[in-house]
């Protein structure tokens, strides 16, 4: 009893940001998983985006213990994160997406990663496949600035061994422990984004002030998201009209914002183009006509924001997005 207060002290406070909206199963087991976990000093901060499964209740009585703040609107992936994170007492905030598993050592391979080195602000684990659990979906990720392309490293690839070395990374998706420093040096995540992108933006403001972001193989989750399905066509994570609306604007607007003019020209005549032409032929493919019609009027907006500057949002915010 008196070395796990002792421990407890000695460990910095975690704060566990998990913002989630009509996922009770998912939050439920989520939560599950992370009151597992090996390290003997966190709190949990539960962000309900205005859920009407009963997501809420359920947590209320399955962990009385989290720190549970309901929403009266759903504020999607940004705003919600930044909702938990007022409520964040933590050195360090864990943001973390609702559908994942957490491995028993993860948070404490994360913070200890993160102490090893005063100039790392981000810190990642890596992430496998939920349904396939040696497959992994993370080990890195970076987004050209000339493209606009996103390459994740070790995507779809079984795990043998190959990703054992911690590297510097563009961005860190759904699950990354951020240090207190880089919250006070930038601020929370721009909600502008609503989601997608809304990650990367955060990771290239914490590299511009000097921070490191940093994959961790030595910490694992598991993240339940499709694996892929072999055929000719694929929805490319884009599985709803919200999804591919905010991934077709957020591309051009984050471009804007970091990439040089030459570069962002560049890719505004020609990569952006040939992006919707690559999408369209794969939605045509599946006859997904909704998809793509989404897809096409947030390249539209986006196409608007990088001429203008003006920032349009079309995307019904009402709409169910699990």
């Amino acid at each position: 009893m008196g070395h796990n207060i002792f421990m407890q002290k000695r460990a910095k406070l975690v704060s566990v940001v998990i913002p989630t909206r009509n996922r009770q199963r998912d939050t439920i087991e989520c939560l599950g998983s992370l009151f597992q976990v090996e390290y003997p000093h966190y709190e949990v901060i539960v962000v309900d985006n205005a859920s009407t499964d009963g997501t809420a209740a359920a947590v209320r009585k399955a962990f009385p213990q989290v720190k549970l703040v309901e929403n009266e609107r759903d504020l999607w992936a940004a705003g919600g994160r930044n909702a938990g994170l007022k409520h964040a007492r933590g050195d360090y905030i864990f943001f973390l997406d609702s559908d994942n598993i957490l491995d028993g050592q993860c948070l404490r391979e994360l913070v200890r990663f993160m102490e090893s080195d005063p100039t790392l602000g981000i810190v990642g684990p890596k992430m496998y496949y939920y349904d396939e659990p040696t497959r992994i979906c993370y080990a890195g990720a970076d987004i050209s600035l000339v493209t606009g392309k996103t390459t994740y490293v070790g995507l779809n690839q079984f795990d043998r061994g190959q990703y054992e070395s911690a590297r510097q990374t563009g961005h860190v998706p759904n699950a990354f422990l951020v240090s207190k420093k880089v919250i006070e040096a930038i601020g929370g995540f721009d909600e502008s984004y609503v989601m997608f992108y809304e990650e990367s933006d955060f990771a290239m403001r914490a590299s511009k002030r000097g921070f490191k972001v940093i994959y961790c193989p030595k910490a694992t989750v598991w993240h339940k998201v499709p694996p892929p399905v072999p055929g000719p066509f694929t929805t490319l994570g884009l599985g709803s009209s919200a999804y591919a609306y905010y991934a077709a604007r957020n591309r051009v607007i984050y471009m804007k914002r970091h990439a040089r003019l030459a570069a962002f020209l560049v890719f505004l005549v020609s990569f952006f183009p040939a992006s919707i032409f690559f999408y369209a032929w794969h939605m045509l493919g599946l006859r997904r006509y909704d998809i793509l019609k989404a897809y096409l009027k947030g390249s539209w907006d986006g196409l608007i924001y990088g001429i203008t500057g003006r920032l349009r949002d079309r995307e019904n915010r009402g709409k169910k997005h699990t």
